[in-house]
């Protein structure tokens, strides 16, 4: 496989057919690239930067690959993608408009002689196809208005998936697209810090919100982004201990908010709303862990109320912020502490027997859950949203265990020295704002992240089904719209109803 020649436009055919590779490479091609091979060899072929990636002759399997190659700055041409033999038909692609052509033909299962050249030629100079086969911006604004007519957020959220702004999403599920549940190989990894992932990418004039900001990983998440140049607004419960631990850091405001409190989350967001400024980034970082039973507002269990659903509320009231300036990412913090328990939906308050562990449990598959719900539901709007495990580390989180669970736990050993595979603070905040601002994950969205790239879905039964990876409830479409659906009828707050 050659390198990309200098000052030359990338031209990548992509086929599981070696015959018909070596047809489009003398049409104009530059590289030809096996489906099955495609995903380790592109990114060598196309730099960072304005690279043109050519798909020959549809292959479902590329449409993965265009997620990725596409936000990085190309113009992706697609041809043939036949409507037959389980293929999709180019009718049903999504389609993204923002600065990148979306060339594409629906030929069938071959490519004409004739065509293949002049769309290389195209490709190369980054211009729209002028034929009437190149309706993608038409058939958006088309379906969004569909979408609009749309009534419940199931519905809607169908209609949402199918008008994502990433190209090609690659697992369907009923009618609908999500980003695939897989790595992307991020080149970062467990020991990556927030500094590190956030090296190089220039946030100025660009406005963030981190819950929980002044305090373990969020704060450590505010020094990240204030160091690449953003405003961080940091709403605190404890307003007198945020203004301490942020003091040293300039471009931070500090504002009042308990997540406990619904009523409060709805004066934070009134306030916020006031000032008029569109909102780039929201990290739903703050929570609770393993609290004895504590009951708040109409009874609701602490630790659902104050991890989903205060950070709910206040993302459905941000909401007009949040779509202002033409989109946003929102992270929320989940764990892996998922895995204990599912979505309780006979049960979310534990009024019948409480286990303070299964119900932190439930707290972060909600928080799963919201952020593929949130995706499905905003993505149309350019907002799209993530959940992330940020890994084992140490932080006032831990507040309610004691010394002897600890030990017992493997997290100390018995002189209380901490265990080798915990993560600083540093490196915990670091999953969180790869997912917040790393520009690969542009068109992307509605997946659980860990160790700063896209985590594995848990194979049940494995040897690492209980450390890694995100379970399969976690990331279910309709757990997510009917917890959706749950969590507005409790709080009586839903931007898309």
């Amino acid at each position: 496989m050659g390198a990309s020649l200098a000052g030359a436009t990338p031209i990548v055919a992509i086929d599981s057919n070696p015959a018909k590779l070596e047809l489009a490479r003398e049409l104009g091609a530059t590289h030809g690239v096996l489906a099955d091979r495609a995903a380790s060899e592109v990114a060598a072929i196309c730099p960072p930067g304005p690279d043109y990636v050519f798909e020959a002759i549809g292959a479902q399997a590329t449409l993965q690959l265009a997620q990725s190659l596409v936000p990085r700055g190309g113009t992706l041409v697609l041809v043939g993608m036949a409507a037959k033999g389980g293929e999709m038909s180019f009718e049903q692609l999504p389609f993204v408009d923002g600065g990148r052509s979306i060339l594409g033909s629906n030929y069938g299962s071959t490519v004409p002689q004739r065509d293949f050249p002049r769309l290389a030629r195209l490709a190369r100079r980054g211009q729209a196809a002028d034929r009437p086969h190149d309706r993608g911006g038409d058939r958006a604004r088309r379906a969004r208005r569909r979408a609009r007519s749309v009534a419940s957020p199931s519905e809607r959220a169908a209609r949402h998936r199918v008008l994502s702004s990433g190209l090609a999403p690659a697992k369907a599920y009923g009618s609908l697209m999500r980003t695939p549940q897989q790595p992307i190989g991020s080149g970062f990894g467990y020991r990556s810090t927030a500094a590190e992932v956030i090296d190089g990418i220039d946030l100025s004039n660009k406005l963030a919100i981190v819950t929980g900001g002044y305090s373990g990983l969020g704060l450590e998440t505010v020094r990240a982004l204030v160091g690449a140049g953003a405003h961080v607004v940091v709403p605190a419960r404890r307003r007198a201990t945020a203004v301490e631990a942020l003091t040293s850091i300039s471009g931070v405001e500090i504002d009042d908010l308990d997540l406990a409190d619904q009523a409060s989350v709805k004066a934070f967001a009134e306030r916020f709303l006031a000032s008029a400024r569109p909102l780039d980034l929201l990290i739903n970082n703050a929570g609770i862990m393993a609290a004895p039973e504590t009951r708040v507002g109409p009874g609701w269990e602490a630790q659902f109320a104050t991890n989903h659903l205060g950070h709910f509320t206040l993302t459905n009231l941000l909401w007009p912020r949040l779509v202002e300036d033409g989109g946003a990412r929102v992270v929320a913090l989940s764990s892996r502490g998922h895995k204990r328990s599912g979505i309780r939906f006979d049960d979310l308050m534990f009024e019948h027997g409480y286990d303070r562990w299964l119900a932190y449990g439930q707290a972060k598959t909600a928080n799963c859950l919201f952020a593929v719900q949130l995706d499905a539901l905003g993505q149309s709007s350019g907002v799209r949203a993530f959940a992330v495990h940020p890994g084992p580390i140490m932080t006032p989180l831990q507040r309610y265990l004691s010394p002897d669970f600890l030990r017992e736990a493997g997290w100390v050993d018995e002189h209380g020295n901490l265990s080798e595979r915990f993560k600083t603070p540093e490196q915990g905040a670091a999953t969180a704002t790869w997912a917040a601002t790393n520009p690969r994950l542009e068109g992307m969205g509605g997946v659980y992240c860990e160790d700063c790239d896209i985590a594995s879905e848990t194979v049940p039964g494995s040897p690492t089904a209980d450390e890694s990876g995100v379970d399969s409830y976690a990331i279910d479409p309709e757990t997510a719209a009917r917890l959706w659906a749950v969590s507005a009828e409790l709080t009586g707050v839903d931007a898309f109803a």
